[in-house]
């Protein structure tokens, strides 16, 4: 399948696509379901099981349990129960019924027109410049009082432009833009990195992947998308023969791959990456946010087709448990297919947590350095024993993290606001939204709830307790910190929390084993700091002073 899937000399678009991601828990939530079916499988072993009712409202559960059982010559038998969530809207009713090639043709068209204004920004700075660093990032998780100055100002990478600028560094920046509270649409991020180029034009050019918008590049997407729509119809029947009764599951996945606005999105990333690094002069260094996502697979192509340099993934947080975009067969790492999965020269690990989650995984030692956790060097400051500036220690402060998923950010608030009434202190609640996902607060008109766009640093010392949902790895940084960590599970998913197997972190399932928790909390006058638990902390970011000047990176 790899191999047939070829979409250019040497990539096989099979790495692309939803089902080679694994994003178990935002795009591909039917990966529980099999992972659900492999324990149950395990679970029956030898025990005498003639018949099995599901009582379900997935569909392509009970059709892949259906297979399984027919395998085991089992009685199968499925009550449908109706699903208990809010109306949708009758626009987004409509929209979902449509079929997936015009959803992607009307997010192509839609992406293209909101995103014009990026058009050719920093195209100038790109080209001429004279630097040989590049760095590909996220245009999110800013400083607003750097954002008006004009000074680009990221937590995802810390002081390191800071550092190279003041070494004479020249370094390109290549920014993937997501609306967000600070810059919501593309004319102020177009603004926003004008101000970037004319402040730090001596050792800085930002440009945004839709800087490289173009014709050519939008009719290169269509092309490519005629293609892969050809075998996605081709190999259809293959795929489902291969998975066997956990077809019914991906199936799915599979349609939005070739068919659908995740096909679009990831042949147009490529089309912009291909356009970004063939306009790029010769760049000795490269390091991107590594999430294992489409657009890096791209990323990495685009930038080896061009002839660079070095390329290095930056993991710039913690590792979720569960998270299986980290995760990979270990025979994905050797060479044996034509088109094996791509990945960068290096990747850049921010402490020894991480460093044995990747030996684990069997990723090639070789190719794992250590390097200062950027985003949190922050911590460093702080002293074994921390000084908590409560003064009333009646009052608990509660730091609330947000999710990037709508319906997680529901459930937080929601089992939050019921648990309340049962609180036998006077609680401050402040909520930290997600930076790519903001909330509409009077929505939850029942609780008393300050927002801050703060970043987390500088908020943590404030506050006595978090609360955070199963996925966020702000709850790492707050652990880190020394505050004592709740997180709000969710019982019918696996529990991806970055926390799960750390001693210390209280998980809870709804409202009462919350109030419970938080009514035996009291805040205390010192805390004790967990930072070398996860992470390297050196403000001089010796490491990566290695990484910068070396060429020779066998001597790391």
């Amino acid at each position: 399948m790899v191999d047939c899937l070829k979409i250019r000399p040497g990539l096989s678009y099979w790495w692309m696509t939803l089902l080679a991601e694994k994003c178990n828990w935002a795009k591909s939530p039917n990966i529980e379901d099999a992972i659900r079916i492999f324990a149950f499988d395990r679970w029956v072993g030898s025990r005498h099981v003639h018949r099995i009712k599901l009582v379900s409202t997935k569909p392509e559960l009970a059709r892949s349990l259906d297979l399984w059982c027919k395998i085991k010559n089992i009685v199968f038998e499925w009550k449908h129960e109706s699903q208990n969530s809010k109306r949708a809207s009758q626009k987004k009713k409509m929209y979902a019924a449509l079929p997936q090639s015009i959803q992607a043709t009307g997010w192509l068209l839609r992406y293209v027109v909101q995103r014009l204004p990026l058009k050719g920004t920093g195209l100038r700075q790109w080209k001429n410049g004279y630097g040989d660093i590049l760095f590909v990032s996220y245009l999110l998780n800013l400083l607003p009082k750097d954002i008006q100055k004009g000074k680009y100002n990221c937590s995802y990478w810390g002081n390191l432009p800071k550092s190279l600028s003041k070494q004479k560094y020249y370094t390109r920046w290549l920014h993937h833009y997501i609306p967000n509270t600070l810059l919501p649409n593309a004319k102020k991020a177009e603004i926003s990195l004008k101000k970037f180029n004319c402040a730090a034009k001596e050792t800085q050019s930002h440009a945004s992947l839709e800087s490289f918008l173009n014709f050519k590049v939008i009719f290169r997407t269509f092309r490519d998308w005629v293609k892969i729509v050809f075998y996605g119809w081709r190999f259809e029947k293959t795929l489902i023969r291969a998975f066997g009764y956990l077809g019914p599951l991906f199936i799915n996945d599979w349609r939005k791959s070739f068919f659908g606005i995740s096909a679009t999105s990831n042949l147009l990333y490529l089309n912009l990456l291909e356009e970004a690094m063939r306009t790029l002069p010769k760049q000795r260094l490269g390091f991107y946010l590594q999430e294992n996502q489409p657009w890096e697979v791209a990323l990495i192509y685009a930038w080896r087709k061009a002839g660079h340099g070095t390329l290095v993934g930056v993991p710039h947080s913690a590792v979720r448990f569960w998270d299986l975009r980290y995760f990979s067969d270990p025979r994905n790492f050797g060479n044996t297919p034509k088109h094996t999965i791509p990945k960068p020269d290096l990747v850049a690990v921010n402490g020894p947590l991480m460093k044995n989650e990747f030996l684990k995984a069997r990723y090639p030692k070789t190719q794992i350095v250590q390097v200062e956790a950027l985003r949190y060097l922050h911590l460093e400051k702080h002293r074994k024993c921390i000084q908590n500036n409560c003064q009333k220690k009646s009052i608990l402060r509660l730091l609330v993290f947000g999710e990037y998923l709508d319906v997680d950010n529901q459930r937080i608030l929601s089992v939050l606001a019921t648990a309340l009434p049962f609180i036998n202190k006077n609680i401050l609640i402040t909520f930290k939204p997600h930076p790519a996902s903001p909330i509409n607060l009077t929505n939850y008109s029942g609780l008393k709830v300050t927002q801050t766009s703060k970043p987390v640093s500088e908020i943590l010392d404030q506050h006595d307790v978090a609360l955070s949902g199963p996925v966020t790895t702000a709850a790492v940084e707050a652990y880190s910190f020394g505050l004592p960590v709740v997180t709000i599970c969710n019982s019918s998913a696996l529990n991806l929390s970055p926390l799960k197997q750390v001693k210390g972190v209280h998980f809870v399932n709804d409202s009462e084993e919350l109030s419970t928790f938080l009514n035996s909390i009291t805040p205390v006058s010192k805390r004790r700091s967990n930072k070398k638990m996860f992470f390297n902390l050196n403000k001089t970011l010796k490491s990566w002073g290695k990484i910068i000047k070396l060429n020779d990176f066998k001597n790391i």
